[in-house]
């Protein structure tokens, strides 16, 4: 969440001072706040953001100066989605078994929503809760359990996770968990094709 900028001073002259600041100190502030000119005439800054917003950067020297508007706007970081079959822990899950799945959020603002797509498992869209089942509030952890349907797709089958905030950022991230095994097809019947018939005596 830092970003690089640069004035150029077009004197192309090494050692000039340049002085940077910002208009709101709470959405980011530059560092190092005063800097030199390199041989190029350019001299370099880096805004460190703390919070979403517009921020106007200011750089300054000798009599002349310029500004420029940056709108920070973070995205929430999803990342760890891990499935656990929550049935009965051996990886493979059928239809009526129950799945949990955590995942850790994090973002300046707050988050709105926390949804995985678990369409593979036949259990739709899947919404987590910070203070869910593997979770605890204000942990960044999301979690839920949700059914495997009838309709689940045989094999290994995961789930992508994405995260919207209160300002509408991200919903697309669509992060993939680790896999679970579908397995819904039940064994086959055991047939005993020979011999057809058999006759036993029993011994006196």
């Amino acid at each position: 969440n830092n970003v690089t900028l640069r004035a150029f001073i077009d004197t192309n002259v090494a050692g000039l001072n340049v002085d940077f600041g910002v208009n709101d100190t709470s959405i980011g502030e530059p560092f190092p706040s005063e800097n030199r000119t390199d041989g190029n005439g350019n001299a370099t800054t880096v805004l460190n953001t703390t919070n979403d917003g517009t921020v106007a950067v200011y750089a300054i020297s000798g009599g002349s100066s310029d500004r420029i508007n940056i709108s920070v706007i973070s995205t929430p970081v999803v990342s760890n989605a891990v499935l656990d079959d929550d049935t009965d822990n051996n990886g493979f899950v059928t239809d009526g078994d129950t799945v949990l799945v955590t995942v850790t959020v994090t973002d300046r603002p707050s988050i709105a929503s926390v949804e995985a797509d678990a369409s593979a498992f036949d259990a739709g869209t899947v919404t987590l809760d910070d203070n869910g089942p593997n979770s605890a509030t204000a942990d960044d952890q999301y979690s839920a359990t949700f059914t495997v349907g009838s309709g689940a797709s045989e094999g290994s089958q995961s789930v992508t996770v994405s995260a919207t905030d209160d300002a509408g950022n991200g919903g697309s991230q669509n992060v993939g968990s680790g896999t679970l095994t579908v397995d819904t097809t039940p064994p086959s019947a055991v047939t005993i094709d020979s011999p057809t018939t058999e006759t036993f005596k029993q011994s006196s």
